[in-house]
């Protein structure tokens, strides 16, 4: 049976687990199921019209394995809540009463390589096909379906780059117990540079000699360096730094920030160097720092997500607009030296992206759209890991690796055959890339708030670790974000143990997958709905509702959601939006979809407390609370800075500070109380219930610098 047909006005893609409903071409919505309620979709359709017993679908769909009829009729009852039409939910697949099912609508198969447009609307477009439809209109409908797939292949094919270079071989060039992160070669090939973090984030820059192999340790003094660019002439690296984050509770700096850096490379390979300060924040946030030929310093200053090309003159008090556009939102850029260029890549408010070139001067050269394929989410921004010279910007997304062109073109390059692979560079002659391997070992932790001292947790096997608090799901992949079911006893987390971050949900000792997102998805988080049956998920920057029994619906609402903090009513949820070209925390209704904005700052998170008034931490590590139209800093909290997000219970605060104290803050009375002094491991604070607190808590983050060629 093919992978992909149409079942009336639903698109069925088998590879995708996804069912399309579509009108005239347009996407209408989106629903992605279980692989197992597919596998029933997919064998109903391979003998459309046929009665299929009950016990030939389980062995079928569950070959060698033991399974109650429950399952099938779980299946059968997802299925029929997407395929719907005219509120006959019995309509596509019957049931036959002591028999089994019947697929009722016809199937029209199309190529595996057909996609529907979520914006282009066809003529062609196939839709509800009624048996009673004549011979001639089936024909034209067939004949016409037949062109579209032909066309859509021949472009199909034409998007697909031939690579000069396959990379196919895996190198480990280091192999210490650190992690070690944003690798690049020299310009002239002969040495590769890499951080290694002594910490969660402070680290420093190392060198290793492509000939030798000797490692070099080049920054004189650990701190948090950010990711570095060479010059052209290989002879400086550039990057922003901020203080080391682990600083004293005395520190009074809450609001420091990115810092512009040199480092003289050559002098560094003799001996480590102290960085010099190049340029500041005070005006600004800075981003992709670039040496340009003339000395000077190309960068992307910006104020509340809103970025601008600019240039610092060093020694100068301040710095000079290139590129301000005001109907764009930059992203990114680069220099091209050979022909002093820039390459700015940003997006409009429809969210189409650009690609332009723009002179040393700040004059527009050319201005391309970017064609986004389908299977992109067009909400996220490309990000280049190397230019070659010709034309091509590469970038990857996971496993995936594409090249961006002149044109404004898309063109899927390779996918790599290994798997933890991060943050590219390519070899100055483009026969290999660097990378950083490895993963991040985290954990879902459970943490009890009426003991005051936490028991660590010791390993009785050879393979087994130590841990700070007990893990209520542990792997060696990654489990986060674990959170309790309102009025239930589950837990739901995220993790990738099958190789893409999904939502699971968990039950004393078991556990099961309950999304199924595609490949390369960036899940940003999950909220329960108050009574626990269902759960919102921002899955690239789109909403999506999931039920308890894994049926996925993405909302139609057109806003950009990159996070969901609450779900407070069964209609209203508090979320990040992107409108304007700012961020903004937002009270979203989830019936009428409006988008009410309360506050647009750029915060890290934001919750409401019972009594309706808003809490905030705003990326300086600030505390404030809104009520009605006052805000107020809670300056009780200046020095306790949160990790990712905090926790609000009732009246209390709860977070862990930069020193791994876990505490708590009452808003009321203003107490501030340390209720546990070694939460050094735990990176975020997801949910409490009952002086039950859940944690993600880190236990190991190894990774190694690889080459692949």
């Amino acid at each position: 049976m093919p992978t992909k047909f149409f079942i009336g006005q639903f698109y069925v893609d088998i590879q995708r687990n996804l069912i399309i409903i579509q009108q005239d071409g347009i996407i209408e919505e989106e629903h992605i199921l279980p692989p197992k309620t597919i596998a029933v979709l997919q064998l109903l359709a391979k003998q459309q019209g046929e009665v299929l017993t009950t016990d030939y679908i389980i062995d079928q769909v569950w070959p060698d394995t033991v399974v109650s009829t429950n399952s099938l009729q779980r299946c059968i009852t997802q299925l029929r809540k997407v395929l719907v039409i005219s509120g006959d939910n019995q309509a596509i697949i019957k049931t036959h009463n002591k028999k089994g099912y019947c697929l009722e609508f016809p199937v029209n198969v199309v190529a595996d390589d057909f996609s529907l447009s979520a914006t282009k609307t066809s003529e062609n477009s196939p839709t509800v096909t009624h048996k009673s439809k004549n011979v001639s209109q089936k024909s034209l409908f067939i004949s016409a379906s037949l062109l579209l797939i032909l066309l859509l292949f021949i472009t199909f094919i034409n998007d697909i780059e031939q690579p000069t270079h396959r990379f196919s071989t895996i190198k480990q060039l280091t192999h210490s117990d650190f992690k070690e992160q944003y690798p690049s070669y020299a310009p002239d090939g002969d040495y590769l540079v890499f951080h290694r973090y002594d910490g969660r984030c402070n680290n420093n820059i190392w060198a290793i000699n492509n000939t030798t192999k000797e490692e070099i340790q080049l920054t004189k003094s650990t701190d948090f360096y950010g990711p570095h660019r060479f010059s052209s002439d290989g002879k400086k690296l550039i990057f922003l730094a901020k203080n080391a984050c682990t600083e004293s509770k005395k520190e009074q700096n809450p609001k420091q920030c990115w810092k512009v850096m040199s480092l003289d490379f050559d002098a560094a390979l003799s001996s480590p160097q102290a960085p010099i300060e190049l340029a500041n924040c005070r005006q600004g946030k800075l981003n992709y720092p670039t040496w340009l030929d003339n000395g000077s310093i190309a960068i992307l200053r910006g104020k509340n997500e809103t970025w601008r090309l600019a240039k610092y003159m060093l020694n100068a008090a301040d710095s000079v607009d290139i590129y301000n556009p005001k109907n764009k939102q930059l992203y990114y850029f680069d220099y091209l030296a050979a022909q002093q260029q820039f390459v700015v890549l940003s997006k409009d408010k429809s969210n189409q992206h650009w690609r332009e070139l723009i002179s040393i001067t700040g004059n527009i050269i050319s201005s391309t759209r970017i064609s986004i394929p389908q299977s992109f989410n067009a909400h996220r921004n490309i990000r280049p890991f190397a230019y070659d010279g010709k034309g091509r910007h590469f970038f990857a997304t996971g496993k995936n690796i594409y090249t961006l062109h002149d044109d404004g073109s898309i063109k899927h390059f390779q996918q790599l055959p290994f798997i933890n692979t991060h943050q590219y560079a390519l070899s100055p002659d483009g026969t290999s890339l660097l990378a950083s391997r490895g993963r991040l070992d985290n954990d879902v932790a459970q943490v009890t708030l009426t003991s005051t001292v936490s028991d660590t947790v010791h390993p009785n096997q050879i393979n087994q670790v130590t841990t700070d608090f007990p893990s209520l799901y542990r792997s060696t992949a990654q489990e986060h974000s674990g959170k309790f079911q309102p009025l239930g006893k589950q837990i739901a987390f995220v993790s990738n143990r099958s190789g893409q971050a999904q939502i699971w949900l968990g039950q004393e000792n078991r556990v099961k997958q309950l999304t199924f997102f595609p490949i390369d998805s960036q899940l940003s988080n999950f909220q329960w709905h108050p009574k626990g049956a269902q759960m919102l998920v921002a899955n690239n920057r789109q909403l999506w509702l999931i039920d308890i029994d894994g049926t996925a619906s993405k909302l139609k609402h057109p806003h950009s959601v990159t996070k969901v903090y609450q779900w407070i009513t069964d209609n209203e949820v508090l979320v990040s939006s992107f409108n304007n070209d700012k961020n903004h925390v937002s009270l979203l209704s989830l019936s009428s979809g409006k988008l009410t904005n309360v506050f647009s700052e750029p915060v890290r998170w934001a919750q409401y407390t019972p009594n309706g008034n808003l809490i905030l931490l705003d990326d300086s590590n600030t505390f404030w609370q809104k009520d009605d139209q006052v805000i107020k800093q809670l300056s009780a909290l200046n020095n306790q800075s949160a990790r990712k997000e905090f926790l609000l219970e009732k009246q209390n605060i709860y977070s862990v500070n930069k020193n791994g104290q876990l505490w708590r803050y009452h808003l009321d009375t203003h107490e501030f109380s340390v209720i546990n002094q070694k939460a050094h491991y735990l990176s975020s604070l997801t949910d409490i219930k009952n002086y039950q607190m859940l944690a993600t808590q880190v236990v190991t983050d190894k990774k190694d610098i690889v080459e692949i060629y």
